[in-house]
């Protein structure tokens, strides 16, 4: 006879997190629900993604919303800008001072959707066979009428973006040390194999 397991035992608190989030129809996630599987709906934010995602890892596709027009932001004499939402209306925004966005939306946002980003940055590599290739982009972001007011680091992903605290952006930059070492290594490997001293 079988014991009842939690199926969520050992996924990590953050990803728990945004998919209490998708359960409990917070605003700012995306929420779609999984085709046979609608206890598990997509962990992402709202943000545009190419496959929508559960809490698993799970991933199916992403089909793009109708369009909708949706009005200009404003932008205010005393430096805020008015954004009109599905929910309260329009709702003044207080920008921080490294936030860029010009807070346009493909859809009309609730309050709890609008959202502060940073400029992006990438790493840049020159390769002779490619040129300058941009690499993983990260930035700050934060939405800040949201169940999750804090500001996070969005870091690019194979799946679209994943936005992560302070300690889990300094694993990342770990992984990706370890990653670059890695490189080192297979680059070495390749100039062995191209000098005939390896197989």
């Amino acid at each position: 006879m079988s014991e009842d397991r939690d199926p969520l035992a050992g996924i990590d608190p953050h990803t728990l997190d945004w998919h209490q989030g998708a359960v409990d129809g917070d605003p700012a996630v995306c929420g779609t629900p999984q085709p046979g599987r609608p206890n598990y709906p997509c962990i992402w934010n709202k943000g545009y993604h190419a496959e929508h995602r559960d809490v698993f890892g799970n991933t199916w596709a992403a089909r793009e919303p109708a369009a909708i027009v949706t009005p200009t932001p404003r932008r205010n004499m005393d430096g805020t800008v008015t954004v009109t939402t599905s929910d309260e209306g329009d709702v003044r925004v207080l920008c921080p001072s490294w936030c860029t966005f010009q807070h346009g939306y493909r859809h009309l946002p609730a309050k709890a959707e609008i959202a502060h980003h940073s400029n992006p940055v990438w790493a840049l590599a020159d390769t002779p066979e490619h040129g300058p290739t941009t690499l993983v982009e990260v930035a700050l972001v934060q939405w800040p009428y949201s169940s999750r007011p804090q500001v996070f680091v969005s870091v690019e992903s194979d799946d679209g973006h994943v936005e992560t605290g302070p300690a889990g952006a300094r694993r990342i930059a770990a992984a990706l040390r370890t990653h670059a070492d890695h490189i080192d290594a297979l680059a070495d490997k390749a100039t062995r194999l191209r000098a005939g001293e390896d197989r």
